[in-house]
């Protein structure tokens, strides 16, 4: 099933873009099932350092993630920042990351806009957070006569999302005190003895 962020996110850069970056305002872009509407992150020199980290609504066991680019009705899906290379990662702790690639370079240099969301499935990893990254993005500036080359200095995400169970948290139960029971001392009755009386011997 689809597991929903609880609207906790970590951005890069501050996240500047095209759109907002309070979580508010990236939950509203990037969870709306709309690839019209999206969140770009600011333009970095190591795209490495572009990326978006969703911190999940507990802990689940996430085996799939569907990514949606930027679509535009002019540009198809040739938008800047529109992910070539996807990288996901997925993490318990926020520091331990398990990494799963997808080449999608094809598909954003087509104009099928039946080509998305694209599915990027994995061995199940229980994970806290999941985090958005590309090794390759698109720029219409690529180095053209009087142009910089500007690929590779941002990524976009239309529209993303998780699938996976949730995991219950293990319940340890407090050790229960059983009442110590005093044993009941039974009062002693010691035997009574009778005195024994002699005859009186008359003289």
């Amino acid at each position: 099933k689809g597991v929903t962020s609880n609207g906790t996110f970590e951005t890069s850069k501050g996240g500047e873009g095209y759109t907002g970056a309070t979580s508010e305002e990236i939950l509203a872009e990037v969870y709306d099932g709309s690839n019209t509407t999206f969140w770009n992150s600011a333009k970095v020199t190591d795209l490495n350092d572009a990326f978006l980290t969703f911190e999940l609504d507990g802990t689940f066991a996430i085996s799939k993630v569907e990514y949606s680019p930027r679509w535009n009705d002019g540009a198809k899906w040739a938008c800047t920042g529109n992910i070539k290379e996807l990288v996901v990662e997925v993490s318990k702790d926020g520091e331990t990351w398990t990494t799963a690639t997808l080449d999608i370079t094809e598909k954003i240099a087509g104009t099928d806009a039946a080509a998305f969301p694209v599915e990027l499935t994995f061995d199940a990893v229980e994970a806290n957070y999941v985090r958005v990254k590309a090794t390759a993005s698109h720029h219409w500036q690529q180095g053209q006569t009087g142009q910089p080359d500007n690929r590779n200095t941002s990524i976009t995400i239309g529209d993303v999302v998780f699938y996976g169970t949730a995991v219950e948290a293990e319940v340890t139960p407090d050790p229960t005190e059983e009442p110590t029971v005093d044993p009941t001392v039974e009062p002693t009755t010691e035997p009574t003895t009778e005195p024994t009386t002699e005859p009186t011997t008359e003289p």
